[in-house]
């Protein structure tokens, strides 16, 4: 998770604290079977909307998101949670007290960002349609602006950038801020999983930097909405090779190397 923001932000000064692969078992190597330790979703069909105000929200990735925090979270008809990520205490029984320890297990482990505040209400309202009663508030399982984000930690974060195509026009807008991208990309431990449009997010430099070293380290999953299930849950996922922006990104960063003395 450290390897780019530390060569791209930190001039490779940034280091991981000691025994953080230790830490919280079940997320160290990848939360909930597949998940990766980070990996860059890409939605190329989705599009952004308007709010009710300037701010700005992308239903797709929203989705998504929630479907995500679904698939760590295995929820069945009774609202009993049991963790993929080896508790004993959740897969021992199925009674009510294995399912509250397994809340309490995965309390404060997982949080939401995103740079817009209407994308964090569409998120939320998004996780209380599927997680019923009070669930989001047992686990703590908090959607923040990445300015409020500033100085937290999570063993697993979502990031969903929202800008695609639609009524944003045709830039980045603010996400192209290296210093919120810097924030956002360093607060995960154990798993980083962004939500984005690269064709979109191609044309910021610091994104396209990011972009072309995960496609390098084959971590973009690129999704069609018409199968979101089968590609996103299936094991391992496919991982397509970069394509269109992306794939020109990647060409013209490979060119610029071998011209390098």
């Amino acid at each position: 998770i450290a390897r780019f923001p530390s060569a791209y932000f930190y001039q490779g000064q940034l280091h991981d604290a000691p025994g953080l692969g230790l830490r919280a078992a079940g997320f160290e190597r990848g939360a909930a079977g597949w998940f990766p330790t980070t990996a860059f979703l890409d939605l190329p069909s989705a599009r952004e909307d308007r709010g009710s105000g300037a701010s700005l929200k992308n239903r797709a990735e929203a989705e998504l998101i929630g479907g995500l925090v679904e698939h760590l979270l295995d929820i069945n008809d009774h609202q009993r949670l049991i963790l993929r990520c080896g508790s004993a205490a959740a897969s021992s029984s199925t009674s009510a007290e294995a399912a509250e320890a397994a809340v309490a297990a995965m309390a404060g482990r997982i949080a939401v960002l995103t740079p817009y505040r209407e994308q964090r209400d569409e998120i939320q309202r998004e996780l209380r349609r599927r997680l019923k009663g009070d669930l989001v508030e047992r686990l703590a399982l908090d959607v923040l602006t990445v300015d409020a984000a500033q100085g937290q930690e999570r063993d697993v974060i979502l990031l969903s950038c929202v800008r695609a195509g639609g009524a944003g026009g045709g830039g980045v807008g603010f996400v192209a801020d290296v210093r919120r991208m810097n924030v956002a990309l360093t607060r995960a431990r154990h798993c980083l999983l962004v939500v984005g449009n690269s064709a979109r997010l191609v044309s910021s430099p610091a994104w396209r930097a990011l972009l072309v070293d995960l496609a390098r380290r084959r971590s973009i999953i690129t999704l069609r909405e018409t199968d979101l299930r089968r590609q996103i849950f299936s094991v391992p996922p496919p991982r397509d090779g970069p394509s269109g922006p992306l794939l020109r990104a990647l060409r013209d960063a490979d060119a610029a190397a071998s011209l390098a003395p």
